[in-house]
């Protein structure tokens, strides 16, 4: 038996469309059904088919599976990039003002004069 080549050129993908307008021609008088050698060029023709588009689909798959990792290794890398920050510098806290030395702070303040011993103003 001799390697079936197809008439048909494997060149685009056929779409329900084109298989649906598929019309086999009938075999001959003396035989009943269509052209057996047509059938299987159709036959050979859709298996091909289903192989290339599930190769395309596993690859597809595959595409998606590594860029979900790749995603969650940049999102894991980021948030613990961000608690290891945190932790080391401590809570940032935005000061307008310089900070004053505890002896002026008495100074400035009244109450805290008042309890140093000083009077606060307009008092006795």
């Amino acid at each position: 038996m001799g390697t079936y080549r197809s008439r048909n050129v494997l060149t685009e993908q056929l779409t329900p469309e084109q298989i649906a307008a598929v019309r086999l021609p009938p075999a001959a008088w003396y035989e009943r059904g269509y052209r057996r050698e047509e059938v299987d060029a159709l036959l050979h023709r859709l298996a091909y088919e289903l192989r290339a588009r599930g190769r395309e689909l596993e690859e597809a798959r595959a595409e998606n599976q590594r860029i979900k990792r790749a995603l969650r290794t940049w999102q894991s890398e980021r948030a613990s990039g961000a608690k290891s920050r945190r932790a080391t510098t401590g809570r940032r806290v935005r000061r307008t003002q310089p900070r004053k030395a505890p002896a002026e702070a008495a100074d400035a303040d009244p109450a805290a004069r008042a309890a140093a011993g000083g009077h606060a103003p307009g008092g006795e």
